[in-house]
């Protein structure tokens, strides 16, 4: 099964995703918003922005090489600066991005 980090690669790379999006996802890492509150190869827990800060799930799906993505209370698979940057942020501090 693949980890979170090598589910999130490509579009942390900025392929498949809008390069508005990706922009902005990677401000708001560097800018340090992201702060991981749990982090393992099969889920990664992070609350992303100021002030009231948005919790966003990235989960590694035991069926195939998919990804879960929920950021407060809406669930989906398209990506947005804040769901982003959690992953952008979980692949940089991700010790190996291999299986």
């Amino acid at each position: 099964m693949a980890s979170v980090a090598v589910l999130v690669e490509d579009v942390v790379r900025g392929q498949g995703v809008d390069p508005k999006v990706h922009r902005t996802a990677v401000a708001i890492a560097d800018a340090g918003r992201v702060r991981l509150l749990k982090s393992g190869p099969l889920r990664v827990v992070a609350e992303v922005g100021d002030g009231a800060p948005v919790t966003v799930i990235l989960r590694a799906r035991v069926f195939g090489q998919r990804l879960s993505v929920s950021a407060g209370s809406e669930t989906g698979s398209g990506w947005t600066p804040v769901t982003l940057a959690a992953a952008v942020e979980a692949w940089r501090r991700a010790p190996n991005r291999r299986f």
